[in-house]
Parts: structure tokens; sequence; C-alpha cells
């Protein structure tokens, strides 16, 4: 008799847990990841961003009309859609539509073109990490500052001839980096708050108290990208100049004192790779790199590179420093 009341209770009990499991249901919506690794999760740094973001994103996938790079990219927005709601999705196809493909100069294998308070990147490869990192750059609070140095027939940024860099400041300073020119001679300090300074492959001689202030910023932690040319006219060789005079000359004018404070030295030549003879190039000191060092910059590279008349550098490092190279050619260069 006990053990018949004590089966009629269980059976209530169990049919009032499903009745209350169903109403539950009804009323709320749980999701689970099953998947290996929780690979369908946003991470807690992504879901932690998403919500420090206060301005609406729009994004623009220029691509073609491939259903499964399409539904791709919508389940992952999705999932960043479901954090924020604001985030806008559109999609061109560039061989329906190519003059709007064109208005937005996209690149030729497609891209995301993400913007935000009036900011934008830019994406040829789509994963989290990669959305993460672009949305991070247009949350950043303020403009970051890029100092080119002027004075020496440098490369600039506000000229608009083929030979400057205006198109290249232009599209830096639509994500937060913005160029501009500074004269060491009238300006000789170069402050903690200047993100990057730029040589930009002088052609005249710098003075002894510029370099000291470019070696000075460095000493207190800041930025260098320093640019070289090869010399491509029909300059005629000069028998008075020693091997001392050229070396001097290879890093720039002037500037082998920074050379050496940094532990870098360029090399005379050019760069001559016979892999890249093989491919019947234009020029045989054209070098063609399908394979790159890791590293964050060169991360995003999905085509071959091409370097025409590239000079080699020989590093020593010095104490403290760390080598990581970007671009490497093969060991059958020379």
């Amino acid at each position: 008799m006990k053990s018949s009341r004590l089966h009629i209770v269980l059976s209530a009990l169990l049919i009032g847990i499903v009745l209350a499991i169903g109403w539950l249901l009804q009323r709320y919506s749980i999701a689970y990841d099953l998947t290996a690794n929780e690979r369908h999760s946003l991470s807690a740094t992504t879901h932690t961003l998403l919500r420090s973001l206060s301005q609406p994103v729009d994004i623009t996938a220029v691509v073609g009309a491939d259903p499964a790079q399409r539904a791709g990219i919508n389940a992952l927005l999705a999932r960043f859609q479901a954090i924020k709601p604001d985030i806008s999705v559109r999609f061109i196809n560039p061989e329906t539509d190519p003059a709007a493909a064109r208005a937005l100069n996209a690149a030729p294998g497609g891209e995301l073109i993400l913007r935000a308070a009036g900011r934008e990147q830019r994406l040829q490869s789509l994963s989290e990490r990669s959305l993460v990192n672009s949305l991070r750059q247009l949350n950043r609070d303020g403009d970051r500052d890029i100092v080119f140095i002027t004075g020496h027939d440098e490369r600039s940024p506000t000229r608009r001839t083929n030979d400057d860099w205006s198109t290249v400041a232009t599209r830096l300073e639509n994500i937060g980096l913005v160029s501009r020119e500074v004269s060491l001679v009238s300006e000789p300090y170069l402050h903690e708050g200047i993100d990057l300074v730029v040589i930009a492959a002088p052609k005249r001689p710098y003075f002894p108290g510029e370099l000291a202030s470019i070696s000075d910023y460095i000493q207190r932690g800041g930025n260098l990208l320093w640019l070289t040319e090869s010399e491509t006219g029909s300059v005629e060789p000069n028998p008075a100049l020693t091997a001392s005079d050229v070396n001097n000359l290879l890093p720039g004018p002037g500037l082998t004192l920074l050379s050496d404070t940094l532990g870098v030295d360029t090399l005379a030549g050019t760069v001559i790779d016979t892999a890249s003879q093989a491919l019947d190039a234009d020029s045989p000191d054209f070098v063609l790199l399908d394979r790159f060092p890791a590293h964050t910059i060169t991360a995003l590279l999905t085509n071959p590179v091409l370097l025409p008349q590239a000079s080699a550098l020989a590093v020593t490092p010095l104490a403290g420093q760390t080598i990581q190279p970007l671009l490497q050619t093969p060991q059958a260069s020379w």
C-alpha cells in the first residue's frame, strides 16, 4: 500500500517537473554552444568590447554572390549583432554593381568596410579576432599623432604629387591616424605624445642636432618608421667615392650615426632572387614573395608581395632589442 502511494507521489512529482520545464521554455529562450571548444561562442573580451561601443557601426561587405561566403559573413556578424543590435550590414556585389565597388575603392578580392563615428576600418580576412581588432580601432579615444620629419626633401604627406604620400595620409586619417610635418630645426623636441616618427627617404643631410632629437625620442620609447629608397636613376659612377663614403650614403644622407645607434645597416647593391627570376619577372631585380615571417603586420596578407629593386639590411641586435623581420627573401637570393 505504502509502495503504491509512493509510486503515485513520484509520478505526480515527475509530471509536475515536466510541466514546469515546458512552462519555462515558453517564457525563456536559452541557447548553449555544444560545439567543440565553443567555437561558435564569442569570447569574454569580445563581449566587453561590444558593450563598450557607444556609436552605431555600419558594415559594407563588398563580396561576390557566393552563398557560402555570404552565409559565413552573416553567421559571424549575427553573433556580434546579438550583443550590439545597432551593427548594420549591407552587401554589394562588385560583379553586378561595379560602380558602387569602385566608389568605395574596394579591394579586388573583396573586403568588409566598417564605419563608426567618422572613422573607417577595412578587412580582407574575416574572423572574430580581426573583426574585434577593427572595432577596437574604431572605438579608440583620440587620434594617433604621426610626425613626418621635413626639411631634407623627404616624401611629404601633404603635397599632392605622384612622388608624395597625400593619398596614404588621407587613408590613414580615415582610421584616426593623423599625419603632419615637423621641422626639427624649429621644433627640435619630439614629445612623448607623438605616436610615430617617420623618416621618409630624405635626400639632403641631417644636422647633428636633428639626429640627436630623433635618438633621444627613440631612447624614451618612441616609435620610428625609417624608409629608404634605392637609387633608380642613371647616376654616373663616381670613382672619387671611397667604400666608407658609399656606406654613409646608403641609409640616407648623414644618417649613419642613427643607423649605428639602432644596429641596422643598409647593404650595398640590390637584392637578386633566383626563384623570382624563374617567373619571368619584368626585371631581374624584382623579388616576388608569397611567404612571410609570422607577425601581426603581415598576418592579413593574402596575395604575393612584389619588391622592386630592394636593398638588404644587416641587423645587429643591441642590448634590449628584439628583431622581428616583416619581409624576408629566400635563401637562394643574394
